[in-house]
């Protein structure tokens, strides 16, 4: 009876994840669709995130990359290793409900559908005990069908919650090194319909990884493969999919700015008490010259010199 149910390759990355890479394998052998292929690609690590992947036996394939290429080439490490028809990706950090997969590969019964997610809970393990913050869902309204032109709006995919058959992998080739989970997903959208189930399928760790200059390289990065991208497209459909999202992403990445600058004035009107007075005056005075400066400047002016210095080409 096993033989009849599809083989789900499942790729965690894990880089220095012996506190969690426990709870998410466990997670995925707790599911109650049980044919799957595990594949953990240790990214380099210096602790014992390869000993625990290897402690599972033969029910973890592991795979040990010398050189940490970071989480899109071990990806693509296990993309390469992968035998399923069916390709799920999980963080290290992470974990799943055990009636994910049951919930959502009924999904892929209509050939269309190339891509299938699900809602997150959103756990802040930050704190002790660690508390619920909410859903994913509950900040953006997913979609399901052709939902190219709503995902360029607003990217309400979570990544461990992905589902895709391995021919959009095929079609659409591996992660680049500067590749986006987002943009990997508006490149399968651009020839199959996805669907998504309303339930919480995974658990989603917030962690104290996340800093702010992690989130505008990040922004950054994706700025400049959409681009590519998008000069690469010919359809006009396909292109006006992705210039909606560059917007958003140029959006995002000024606010993100902003709000690095608001900070970065609030450190200068509120020091620390180490900071010697002296110091202080200089940095006000500066700050005051540099904001005097720039609002007499036009702000046409103002927003060419951002567009050059962002690099943003039409």
């Amino acid at each position: 009876m096993s033989d009849s149910l599809p083989l789900v390759s499942v790729i965690i990355p894990a880089y220095n994840a012996a506190a969690t890479l426990g709870r998410a394998i466990d997670s995925v052998l707790a599911q109650t669709h049980f044919r799957l292929e595990i594949l953990v690609i240790d990214d380099a690590s210096i602790d014992a995130t390869l000993a625990i992947a290897k402690g599972y036996g033969p029910a973890v394939q592991w795979l040990h990359q010398a050189h940490q290429g970071g989480v899109y080439a071990a990806r693509n490490r296990g993309l390469a290793e992968a035998h399923g028809a069916f390709i799920a990706f999980l963080d290290a950090d992470d974990w799943w409900f055990p009636d994910r997969l049951a919930r959502q590969l009924p999904l892929f019964s209509r050939p269309e559908v190339g891509l299938v997610f699900g809602d997150v809970s959103i756990v802040d393990e930050r704190t002790v005990p660690s508390r619920v913050m909410g859903r994913g869902f509950d900040r953006w309204q997913p979609a399901r069908g052709n939902i190219l032109f709503d995902l360029a709006r607003h990217n309400f995919i979570p990544s461990s919650t992905v589902i895709t058959r391995k021919v959009c992998f095929d079609r659409v080739g591996p992660f680049s090194h500067l590749d986006q989970d987002y943009l990997k997903w508006m490149e399968i959208l651009l020839y199959w319909e996805a669907d998504f189930v309303e339930k919480a399928v995974t658990g989603y760790a917030l962690s104290t990884g996340s800093l702010s200059s992690a989130r505008l390289r990040q922004l950054e990065d994706a700025v400049r493969v959409f681009e590519c991208r998008y000069t690469g497209l010919e359809m006009p459909e396909q292109r006006r999919a992705f210039r909606a999202a560059l917007i958003q992403l140029r959006w995002r990445l000024v606010l993100n700015h902003l709000w690095q600058a608001a900070k970065a004035l609030c450190a200068v009107l509120r020091p620390q008490e180490s900071l010697a007075e002296a110091s202080l005056g200089e940095r006000l005075q500066e700050s005051g010259r540099l904001l005097i400066a720039f609002c007499q400047v036009p702000f046409r002016v103002r927003w060419r010199a951002w567009q050059r210095r962002m690099g943003w080409h039409e």
